[in-house]
């Protein structure tokens, strides 16, 4: 019992490890197309000046 105990608890954390990853490279992503979406933002308004 407390050897597949373990095991699920192990399994468990290497989950959390995963959606904790996901969650960087998500953030990740979004922070850059938000900077990308500023830089052509101010080509634009400086362009339009």
């Amino acid at each position: 019992m407390t050897s597949a105990h373990g095991i699920s608890k192990g399994s468990l954390c290497r989950r959390r490890i995963r959606i904790l990853e996901n969650m960087e490279t998500s953030v990740s992503r979004v922070a850059g197309a938000a900077l990308l979406a500023g830089v052509c933002i101010a080509l634009l308004i400086a362009k339009a000046e």
